[in-house]
C-alpha cells in the first residue's frame, strides 16, 4: 500500500512548526497550498499517494491553477511550496529526486513597490485613538459613573439615588444623600469630573427624562444600583481599548513591527530605559530594535490599565477576555482607525511596517541598519525601499549637489 500523501503532508508541516520555528502564517499557507494539491491529485474517491507527486501531475495541477486565474507571482509561490516540500521528500529518503524542480518557471514582473504613508498620514493614523469622534449620551455617563466612583469613593446605591438637585455645576458641588436617606458629607469635585458633569447635563437636557434622578439610561429612565458597577467597567473598557490601539499602533509604526510580532510581545519584551524592543521574528529569529519614545509613552499608559482585564498568557496587548490579540484583530484595528483619519486607501499593518522603513530611509539611515531593524536576512529584501525613495533623493540632488544643474546652465547661459 503507498504512503498516503497528506500523512506527509502532515509529518512535514509537524518538522516545520517544530524543528524550524515557522511562523503559523507560514504554516497556514503552506497547509492550505498541499492541502489543495492532494486534493487535487486525488482521483474518483482514492486520496493521493506519494507515486501522486511527479512532474506529469504536477504540471496539471499547476497548469489547473493557471487557468483558474493566478497571477504569475501566484504561480511563484506554489512552485516555492511544491520544490520545498520535494526537497523535504528527498531529505527523509521518500523520492531520489524533487520532481518540483522541473516545473517551468513564470517570468515575473520585478516586485512592487510597497505602499507606505507619508509622515503626516502616518502621524494621523497612529494618534487617531486619541482623537475619536465625540462620544454619546452613553459613554459620558459611563465616564461621569467611573469618575464619581473613582474620585469621590461613591457606591453604587449612593449615585443611582443622586438626583439634579443634588449638583452643582459651577461650584462642583456634590450633596449625596447617604443609606436610608441620611445626607452625606458635601463633597468638592475635581475639575476634570466637574466638566464631564457639565457635558453630560448637557446630553442629558436632549432626552425626555421621566424623573429628577441625576443617571438615566437611554430612555430618560433613572439607572438602578444594579446598573452602576457594568457602567463603570464599559467605561474602564473603552478607556483601555483606546490606550491599547494607540500604543499598539505606535509600537507596529515606531518599531516597524509585524502584526505577527507585535501579538507576540509580553511586557518583559520592552526594556523602557533603553528604549529598546526584542522581538520573536520570521523563522522563529530573535532581534532587539529600537523604538520610539511616543511608543514607549503609548506603552506605559497603556500598562497601568492592562491589569484590569486579567491578561492571560503575560501577552502584552490583550482582548478584554485576557487572550492575546490574533494578527487578524490586529489588521481590523489599523484599518478602522485608518479610516478615521481619513486615509482614503487601503491600509494594513505591513504599510505601516513600510512607512517605517522607507521614512527612516529617507531621513538617511544606513540601509543595513534598516536591515537588522526588519529583521531582514537578505539585504535585497531591505533594498527596495531605496526604489521608493529614489525619487526624493533625486529630488534632494538637484537642489543641493553643485554640479546637478551644470550642463544646463552652461547650455543655456
Amino acid at each position: 500500500m503507498e504512503t498516503s500523501l497528506r500523512e506527509l503532508i502532515d509529518e512535514y508541516l509537524m518538522e516545520l512548526e517544530g524543528l524550524r520555528g515557522a511562523s503559523p502564517h507560514t504554516l497556514r499557507a503552506y497547509r492550505t497550498e498541499l492541502e489543495t494539491l492532494a486534493a487535487s491529485l486525488g482521483r474518483e474517491g482514492r486520496p493521493a499517494t506519494l507515486g501522486d507527486f511527479n512532474v506529469k501531475s504536477l504540471r496539471a495541477y499547476l497548469a489547473r491553477r493557471r487557468r483558474g486565474g493566478d497571477a504569475p507571482a501566484t504561480h511563484a509561490r506554489r512552485r516555492s511550496v511544491l520544490t520545498s516540500f520535494g526537497r523535504w521528500l528527498v531529505e527523509r529518503g521518500r523520492l531520489e529526486s524533487d520532481p518540483a524542480l522541473l516545473l517551468p518557471r513564470v517570468r515575473t514582473r520585478g516586485r512592487d513597490l510597497p505602499e507606505f504613508l507619508t509622515t503626516r498620514q502616518a502621524a494621523k493614523l497612529v494618534e487617531a485613538p486619541l482623537h475619536l469622534p465625540e462620544p454619546g449620551f452613553i459613554e459620558h455617563r459611563n465616564a461621569l459613573i467611573d469618575n464619581l466612583m473613582a474620585e469621590c469613593d461613591l457606591e453604587g446605591n449612593v449615585l443611582a439615588a443622586l438626583t439634579i438637585d443634588d449638583v452643582e455645576v459651577e461650584s462642583g458641588r456634590l450633596r449625596p444623600g447617604g443609606i436610608d436617606g441620611i445626607e452625606g458629607p458635601v463633597l468638592k469635585m475635581a475639575e476634570a469630573v466637574r466638566r464631564r458633569l457639565d457635558r453630560y447635563l448637557e446630553l442629558r437636557a436632549g432626552l425626555p427624562p421621566r424623573c429628577e434622578r441625576l443617571l438615566l439610561n437611554g430612555g430618560g429612565r433613572a439607572l438602578a444600583p444594579r446598573d452602576i458597577p457594568p457602567a463603570s467597567r464599559a467605561h474602564r473598557r473603552f478607556r483601555l481599548r483606546r490606550q491599547r490601539d494607540h500604543a499598539l499602533l505606535e509600537l507596529l509604526y515606531g518599531a516597524g513591527l509585524r502584526a505577527a510580532e507585535a501579538v507576540g510581545l509580553t511586557p518583559d519584551s520592552l526594556d523602557f530605559e533603553a528604549g529598546l524592543v526584542t522581538v520573536h521574528g520570521k523563522g522563529g529569529v530573535w532581534r532587539i530594535t529600537p523604538t520610539g519614545s511616543a511608543a514607549l509613552r503609548a506603552i506605559r499608559a497603556y500598562l497601568e490599565l492592562r491589569p484590569e482585564i486579567d491578561p492571560r498568557r503575560d501577552a502584552l496587548f490583550a482582548n478584554y477576555n485576557g487572550a492575546a490579540l490574533t494578527t487578524r484583530a490586529v489588521g481590523l484595528i489599523v484599518k478602522r482607525y485608518a479610516a478615521l483619519a481619513g486615509i482614503e486607501r487601503p491600509v494594513s499593518p505591513h504599510t505601516l511596517r513600510h512607512s517605517f522603513a522607507t521614512h527612516l530611509l529617507e531621513a538617511g539611515v544606513d540601509l543595513r541598519l534598516i536591515q537588522e531593524m526588519l529583521g531582514h536576512r537578505k539585504l535585497d529584501t531591505t533594498a527596495i525601499y531605496a526604489r521608493v525613495a529614489a525619487g526624493r533623493w533625486r529630488e534632494a540632488y538637484e537642489k543641493a549637489h553643485p554640479r546637478a544643474g551644470l550642463q544646463a546652465d552652461l547650455f543655456n547661459g
